[in-house]
């Protein structure tokens, strides 16, 4: 590695020196905590720097993707930056910054630590950078404790709520131990073939995948990031963390984070376990069914707002999993992961969306319970409006984006093979559509809770119309979008 190779790590320094800035910015302006003066230019100086450092990592990526139109591989075969990558970084990068806006007003509650909120969200998006481009056993396993780490905190950070100390603690020790099978996973892989970098792996595997030990290696790998994605067997953390994290949190977790576990399982399955597809493919058929059945069933009894959606998300994972076992079969590969990389994306802004509406109407009713929603468009048409386009989105019903992710994914399915497991899905989305509309329903025709409408400050606006724009204009130009989703899919399988 020389310096010259540093440009290629402009993002990831970028969104490191940010955070910096923020934390010790906002300690130097928040001179006297009971001031309120005070808290409020601290939380408009690391508000405003996160964003323009988010910004400004967004340029590098764009610079990056100018500079060099192939695969380059910076560190010896540590670290690998192509389009795929570069994809990942950049909706990570996204999700960050919306994050930002639906916390702005709600980081108050963090006083004197807002900044170091703040700080966290970049810090964790770093650690979700460097499992896009991780390409080393030793690597992967350090970028995924740095998101992990960060957001052990950020979803206890609310230390006065009994929920969210509660939600931190269940969170570590469910994360321990699904890394503990992660990395007994990687050290079978290691003892096997005595390599850590994934394509040397890959080029050993490839001489005999039929060993059980390869088996049970490949199982515990998968398996630890499960975790990660909200998958069987570790979804268990999923509702929890949900419901008792800081609403800016949870919609930080329910992106970022599975954004950042998709990347990195992606990427492993298609360079170090590459030889085994046909393995791995029968086995997250299976999970991939379990899951999706398990969230959509289970969300239906549900009266927390977000726990409800903490079961949509692991439903979620068992549908972009379809794209994964497309991914098996070498003629649907770059068409499954190209689904999978749209979905992430569209999912992800809708899922902000939603989140940002559920943020106001708690910081107008003080609750995230689906009857404290009841007859919410009479008060506040807006929210109503971006809350139900929102789940109607994640509910898959045309013409709106969320259609089309679910639909490339299902062809994906069928075209590999697996209609069965399309057939699943789609009896999953009619499930699913129960206890969407029932939220949708509330907010209409139950009958309307008395008080005022609720106050929405701009920086939330802004996050309700970035993920009303992936709901409405992204519909229109999809096309344009799974191009993009197509290019990053193939690019991760050049060598």
């Amino acid at each position: 590695m020389t310096v010259n190779s540093l440009r290629f790590f402009l993002p990831e320094i970028i969104m490191v020196v940010t955070g910096l800035v923020v934390v010790l910015g906002g300690l130097v302006l928040e001179r006297d905590r009971g001031m309120a003066r005070d808290g409020e230019r601290a939380r408009m100086f690391s508000g405003l720097v996160g964003l323009v450092g988010c910004a400004a990592a967004l340029g590098a990526l764009y610079w990056l993707i100018i500079q060099s139109r192939s695969p380059v591989d910076p560190m010896s075969g540590t670290f690998i930056m192509d389009y795929f990558a570069i994809y990942m970084k950049g909706i990570l990068v996204l999700f960050a910054m919306v994050t930002i806006l639906v916390g702005y007003r709600f980081s108050d509650r963090f006083r004197p630590h807002q900044s170091e909120f703040i700080g966290l969200v970049l810090l964790a998006t770093v650690g979700g950078m460097f499992m896009a481009s991780a390409r080393e056993m030793i690597e992967l396993y350090v970028a995924l404790e740095t998101l992990s780490i960060s957001l052990y905190v950020m979803v206890a950070f609310n230390k006065r709520e009994r929920l969210s100390s509660e939600a931190g603690f269940k969170y570590l020790i469910v994360g321990a131990a699904s890394s503990a099978v992660l990395l007994y996973g990687l050290a079978i892989l290691y003892g096997l073939t005595g390599r850590t970098d994934l394509v040397a792996v890959a080029q050993v595997i490839s001489q005999g995948s039929n060993s059980p030990a390869l088996m049970l290696a490949m199982v515990l790998v998968i398996g630890g990031l499960s975790f990660k994605i909200g998958a069987v067997p570790f979804h268990q953390w999923v509702p929890d963390v949900y419901q008792g994290a800081p609403t800016p949190v949870t919609a930080f977790v329910s992106v970022s984070s599975k954004a950042a576990g998709w990347g990195l399982l992606l990427r492993v399955l298609t360079t170090g376990l590459l030889p085994m597809s046909h393995q791995w493919q029968i086995y997250l058929a299976v999970v991939a069914a379990i899951t999706m059945t398990l969230g959509n069933v289970t969300a239906l009894s549900q009266t927390s707002a977000k726990r409800l959606l903490g079961y949509s998300s692991i439903a979620h994972a068992g549908y972009i999993l379809m794209g994964v076992v497309a991914m098996g079969n070498p003629d649907t590969a770059a068409l499954g992961l190209g689904a999978i990389l749209f979905y992430l994306l569209v999912y992800g802004l809708t899922n902000l969306a939603t989140f940002a509406g559920i943020q106001a109407v708690e910081d107008g009713v003080g609750s995230d319970d689906i009857e404290a929603m009841a007859g919410l468009s009479r008060r506040s048409g807006g929210i109503a409006m971006t809350l139900s386009i929102s789940l109607l989105s994640l509910t898959g019903i045309p013409p709106l984006i969320g259609f089309f992710a679910k639909f490339f994914v299902f062809l994906a399915a069928v075209q590999a093979g697996f209609a069965w497991l399309a057939l699943v899905a789609v009896i999953n989305s009619a499930v699913s559509a129960v206890y969407y509309l029932r939220i949708v329903r509330s907010l209409y025709q139950d009958e309307a809770a008395a008080g005022k409408p609720l106050r929405v400050g701009p920086a939330l606006w802004t996050a309700l119309g970035v993920g009303m724009t992936s709901i409405l204009p992204l519909a229109i130009f999809a096309n344009v979008f799974v191009e993009r989703a197509q290019k990053a899919a193939q690019a991760i399988f050049l060598r």
